[in-house]
């Protein structure tokens, strides 16, 4: 699963702390991991998946852009 069983909290594939590199770029990665994760879960939908994420759909749909997710 992606969330915890409260859907408060992430589970990535990428442990930052133990990452090194810019952290730009692991923001980045860890960022474009979340956001895809959170559209699997809601089937592709941005309005649910930027709820999820509590972000603004219009900042999800430019991230998802951005990514290329």
């Amino acid at each position: 699963p992606i969330f915890s069983e409260n859907n408060s909290s992430f589970k990535t594939n990428i442990n930052p702390l133990n990452e090194i590199g810019p952290l730009k770029d692991i923001v980045e990665q860890v960022e474009k991991e979340l956001i895809s994760n959170a559209l699997s879960r809601t089937n592709g939908n941005i309005s649910r998946a930027s709820e999820l994420l509590e972000i603004p759909r219009t900042t999800l749909q430019y991230k998802v852009k951005k990514y290329n997710v």
